[in-house]
């Protein structure tokens, strides 16, 4: 923090230079003398420098006169001529205090600190009851750095003289720098009973107002002293930092301009505003200041990294790594830095360094709280739940208040299927930090894994309260709506996906105006793209032949492997695989922007069964392989180990493959990638036949599936496909199931032929297995 003190040429001031005697009247005549005095000390100085320079070379050996031609030189900022004539002046007369003590001046200003001191102490020895030179001997410890020993000098200064305000300020001043804050304010508030217009003073009680949290009595004597002093920036920037310990940044930025009108080239006072701005959520407004305070001063290291943190908020990973550097380059020290450092490396997917950046920072400040959650969230990066969770707990018992650390627990323990056990963290977190958006997001999410969809939805819509532009909970709150049935305001309401992190840069590859239903496309070329999993496209490629009817060409853009399969749908139109070269079109749409364009509604689903189809000549090719008199079902327990949900979603093989023993029908697997572990299960079950080389695309896998007279299946692309195709499918569903597939109900209105089997309790699938088991038996006697 900024601090005044009282300046040395305040202190050491032009009328105690002054004191010098009149020359003896037998050296130098009277007139000469009385003319010499007058220009002096009506000051002016190079009149009275050049008469006393020439009256030296008539009288070399006047005392007098070397101590006015020293006192001017002084004056002229002459300090070399100066110390020649004060000298002088001590060699002439070496009883002269005012010599002594105007050489001891000079030498001050000169920074020549130790000479100065003995210079005082001449004068002190002549004079001890001189209250300046104790003053301007604690000055000069001062900028030695032996406080100790100033505060002595200081006190005998007021012992001296009790109504000696430069002393007294001086003296607070120094206690300041002690932590003595209680007799600081004590010291300066005698300073200002003898003087009430200082504003040093005032400024300096601020100072220890502030530093003993009192941010409004801090404030109020900064006014004060802006209300003496107007132009004083220091208290401005300092009311800033007072503002900012309020929680007001915006009343702290305008503080802050206001010492810049004074000082355009304060970098203190840049460096506050982008703090402000990054507490206010502008990240981009923060990074120009910050780069505005580097342009006053590039060695800055805080302003680096506070501008790697900013930048951090931006996604800009690499150039925050950039500034961290070279914040470190400029104080290797700085913890902050190391820390940020490596939390860029976690965000960078690289939690190894990422630990041993943040285990830098902890190497300079052991009891770095933030360090050890960093840590935390790597260890959690890397799969190592235990070590994450200790050092959460580290943190914490460092920072028990750490809002952030138990947030982290709570997301550990629901990453664990733990929800009940992380909601107790999320709400300790917001009881710390109630506008804590990303704890009410996440207990939201923790609610809706445990059945509590309504609950979820009020966090949601908290967590908007707080941050009304978190895309993470209007996304989460869509899907809830979506899982509830609220089509219209959920489907709205999906369209935050196109800002989240993970996902807008496939939403914004294209220059062509985005369609949703707003204008007119009759007659225009439209791209509808598809987007996130097979699955997705799958079921919302329904849609294709609604837009056809508004009269447009259709170019629909998919995966490679769906490319035959989506040539199937109703309607004109092109298939293009992404990566392909792409026709000139009028407008664009993501597959899934469709339900909202379209209005639906639970009752207005599109569901034409079929809407996709098999290649009749591979279906032919299939029977023949299969060749079964029996009745075939097909099965599929996994989706792709990749997928954010697979652990949910997902069937352990033994336990999906309990109800398909002793069965008098053909099982045939649908998985397309069977894991490891898989394989080796199946080649125990000689009964389930696999054909996982023969399905090269989806296009393949819908003619096998056509010829099956079940499928069952997990939450994934499998049980979309059978269902687009009208296959009976039978979809075993987590206790906290995917948006699409509502809520307590064993149909879909997006799949009539589908029938939905729920985990009656988070990771039952025992129960779900035998349900299944005993309807297969019951299917297969039909």
């Amino acid at each position: 923090m900024a601090r005044l003190t009282v300046e040395q040429r305040q202190a050491l001031t032009a009328l105690e230079a002054r004191k010098a005697p009149a020359p003896a009247v037998a050296t130098v005549p009277e007139d000469q003398l009385a003319r010499l005095l007058s220009t002096y000390n009506q000051g002016r100085l190079p009149e009275a420098w050049a008469l006393a320079n020439a009256l030296l070379a008539r009288h070399p050996g006047s005392f007098g006169l070397w101590n006015i031609w020293g006192a001017a030189s002084d004056g002229l900022g002459k300090s070399a001529e100066a110390v020649h004539g004060f000298r002088q002046a001590c060699a002439l007369n070496p009883h002269s205090v005012d010599a002594h003590y105007n050489l001891g001046n000079t030498l001050l200003r000169q920074g020549q600190r130790d000479e100065a001191i003995a210079c005082y102490r001449r004068a002190l020895a002549l004079r001890p009851g001189l209250a300046e030179a104790h003053h301007n001997i604690g000055l000069a410890l001062k900028e030695q750095g032996k406080i100790d020993e100033a505060i002595a000098a200081y006190r005998q200064a007021i012992a001296a003289r009790p109504d000696y305000g430069d002393a007294l300020c001086n003296i607070g001043a120094a206690y300041l720098d002690h932590g003595k804050l209680a007799e600081a304010i004590a010291a300066l508030r005698r300073a200002l009973a003898i003087q009430p217009g200082r504003a040093d003073a005032l400024y300096n009680i601020g100072n220890a107002l502030a530093r003993q949290n009192k941010p409004a009595e801090a404030i109020a004597a900064y006014r004060q002293a802006l209300a003496l002093r107007p132009d004083h920036a220091d208290a401005h920037t300092n009311i800033g930092n007072m503002l900012m310990a309020q929680g007001k940044p915006d009343a702290a930025i305008a503080a802050f301009r206001q010492a810049l009108a004074i000082q355009p080239d304060r970098a203190d006072a840049l460096y506050n505003i982008g703090n402000a701005l990054a507490r206010q959520g502008k990240p981009a407004e923060a990074i120009a200041a910050y780069r505005q305070a580097l342009a006053v001063r590039p060695d800055l290291a805080d302003a680096h990294n506070n501008l790697g943190h900013a930048l951090m908020g931006e996604g800009k990973l690499d150039d925050a790594i950039a500034c961290f550097r070279r914040a470190l380059a400029l104080q290797p020290d700085l913890a902050a830095a190391h820390n940020n450092m490596g939390a860029a490396l976690k965000d960078l997917g690289r939690p190894g360094d990422a630990i041993r950046a943040c285990q830098r920072a902890l190497a300079i400040r052991p009891h770095y709280a933030e360090a050890h959650n960093n840590i935390g969230i790597a260890r959690a990066n890397q799969g190592r739940p235990d070590e994450a969770l200790a050092a959460y707990r580290q943190a914490l018992a460092i920072k028990p208040d750490f809002a952030e650390a138990l947030y982290n627990i709570g997301n550990l323990l629901k990453d664990q299927g733990r929800p009940a056990e992380a909601l107790a963290f999320y709400r300790q977190a917001l009881a710390i930090a109630p506008d804590y958006a990303e704890a009410h997001n996440n207990l939201g999410t923790a609610l809706q894994k445990l059945g509590r969809v309504d609950e979820a939805i009020a966090c949601y819509r908290r967590a908007l309260a707080a941050a009304p532009d978190y895309v993470e909970a209007q996304w989460n709150r869509s899907l809830a709506l979506i899982l509830k049935g609220d089509y219209r305001e959920g489907w709205k309401l999906y369209e935050s996906r196109m800002q989240k992190a993970d996902l807008k840069a496939d939403y914004h590859r294209f220059a062509a105006p985005a369609w949703r239903g707003d204008f007119d496309i009759a007659g225009k070329t439209i791209l509808v793209h598809g987007e996130q999993g097979f699955g997705d496209v799958i079921q919302f490629s329904r849609y294709l032949p609604l837009v056809a009817r508004l009269g447009a060409e259709i170019v629909f853009e998919v995966r490679q492997p769906l490319t035959r399969l989506m040539s199937t749908l109703d309607g004109p139109m092109r298939v293009i695989a992404r990566g392909e070269c792409l026709p000139a079109f009028d407008a664009c749409c993501p597959v899934m922007s469709l339900p909202h364009v379209f209005g639906t509604t639970l009752e207005t689903v599109p569901a034409p069964i079929p809407y996709l189809r098999a290649d009749p000549l591979k279906v032919r090719q299939w029977r023949e392989a299969l060749a079964s008199e029996k009745k075939t079902i097909g099965l599929c327990w996994s989706g792709s180990a990749d997928h954010a949900n697979d652990a949910n979603r997902s069937i352990p093989i033994e336990t999906f493959l309990r109800f398909t023993e002793r069965m008098d029908c053909d099982l045939i697997s649908l998985q397309k990638e069977p894991r490891d572990f898989e394989r080796e299960r199946l080649e125990r079950r000689s009964d389930i036949q696999r054909y996982a080389d023969d399905m090269g695309d989806f296009a393949d896998t819908a003619a096998l599936i056509a010829c099956l007279d079940l499928v069952v299946t997990v939450d994934t692309s499998v049980a979309h496909l059978a269902g687009a195709l009208g296959k009976p499918v039978w979809i075993l569903l987590p206790f906290a199931p995917d948006y699409r597939w509502l809520l307590k109900r064993s149909d879909s209105p997006w799949y009539p032929t589908a029938r939905l089997y729920r985990q009656p309790a988070p990771g039952d699938w025992d129960r779900v297995i035998a349900a299944v088991g005993a309807d297969v038996r019951a299917f297969l006697q039909a």
